[in-house]
């Protein structure tokens, strides 16, 4: 036997010892506890080895359709199109269109205490 194996052995000899004095010392409703945990930690396991299997296929997926959607390496295609005249002048308005909706009046209401009197300068 090699020193590997050796040390492994009597690691888990000494494992499954203190697990049956632990056990034996034990009452009933801990021990009732401490199998519950391992139950639920292993039925765990194969919900987590099927996710990872799964994320894996996918992370794999994804890097094969990256290598295979790479292109060779061309110059970049720049096209350039002609001017088009503008649809539309830009000349501003001078003159407000005919029918044009007047501007509205603002009315203030409360905060006259808020107003410059009218000997004071607005600083405007």
């Amino acid at each position: 036997m090699s020193v590997g194996r050796t040390v492994a052995l009597v690691g888990a000899v000494f494992c499954l010892t203190l697990a049956i004095i632990v056990v034996l010392k034990m009452s009933s409703e801990a021990l009732a506890v401490a199998i519950g945990v391992v139950c639920g930690v292993a039925a765990g396991i194969p919900a987590s080895v099927l996710l990872y299997v799964t994320l894996s296929r996918r992370l794999q997926r994804a890097e094969d359709g990256r290598r295979q959607g790479q292109q060779p390496d061309y110059p970049p295609l720049i096209i350039v199109q002609g001017q088009v005249p503008p649809a539309v002048p830009h000349d501003p308005w001078l003159v407000p269109p005919q029918g044009a909706v007047p501007r509205s009046h603002v009315r203030l209401v409360g905060g006259e205490d808020l107003l410059p009197a009218e000997e004071q300068d607005n600083g405007g």
